[in-house]
């Protein structure tokens, strides 16, 4: 991986102590060898990360999320109750309140694109006109048509169904499907695939949005475990103005 490539994903990436990072984030770690200025960046970066996750002590979580991480904690030391070490119970469930509360804080909030969409964005951008079939249909009535073709799953959020196809195509990624289409007034690029197959974990309904390379910008979001990606020339502002402009 250059270290072009690597600073992007590294630069979407939060580092924790008790998870081993993505594969595409090991990849990019390897590269720091190879670039004291990228591994200085890196260490300046973990050492914020590591401030941050510190000072959530004082962060003031909703009641609402605080009642649902108690009733849940609460069913669980019911469970221990009278289970081995009262005390070691006690720290289980501490710790699992410190989880719940990065989880909410990292997760539940508006975050970067994550790193592996960064890949699959700068493979979709590679895709040339093999493969592809003239559709002249609006983007949102293509389901039927990939399905036909092997591909189920299909889907464009609501607002970017009008988007008129100029052609679409089925690709692989990593050995993956995915589907692929280009607005016919080559306005974007839209990209559809199993999220989890591509190892690309986002909070349900959440536009997100980034930089992938090459003068290009990619914003996604995730519906019942397919990803949607539209990608377009410019800057992440381009894509998520694009996204949120048309959907809701």
């Amino acid at each position: 991986m250059n270290e072009k490539a690597a600073r992007r994903l590294l630069s979407c990436h939060l580092a924790e102590p008790f998870a081993d990072p993505p594969p595409q984030v090991e990849k990019a770690l390897k590269a720091l060898s190879a670039s004291p200025e990228l591994e200085a960046d890196y260490a300046r970066q973990v050492e914020l990360d590591r401030k941050a996750v510190a000072a959530l002590g004082a962060v003031a979580v909703p009641d609402p999320a605080l009642e649902g991480f108690s009733s849940k904690l609460g069913e669980a030391a019911s469970r221990l109750n009278g289970i081995g070490n009262p005390a070691m119970a006690a720290v289980g469930i501490g710790f699992a309140l410190m989880v719940a509360v990065l989880v909410w804080n990292f997760l539940g909030r508006p975050a970067a694109f994550p790193p592996d969409a960064v890949e699959v964005s700068e493979a979709a951008v590679k895709f040339d006109g093999a493969g592809f079939e003239e559709a002249g249909i609006p983007a949102g009535e293509l389901g039927d048509w990939f399905m036909l073709r092997g591909f189920e799953g299909f889907f464009v959020p609501k607002g970017l169904e009008h988007v008129g196809a100029g052609s679409a195509a089925i690709a692989k990624i990593e050995n993956q499907p995915v589907a692929v289409v280009d607005a016919g007034d080559g306005s974007a690029r839209f990209v559809v695939f199993n999220a989890a197959a591509l190892g690309v974990v986002v909070p349900p309904g959440e536009w997100r949005s980034g930089d992938v390379g090459g003068g290009r910008a990619g914003a996604l979001r995730v519906e019942d475990g397919m990803c949607f990606l539209v990608l377009v020339k410019g800057s992440a502002a381009d894509a998520s103005d694009y996204a949120r402009r048309m959907a809701p």
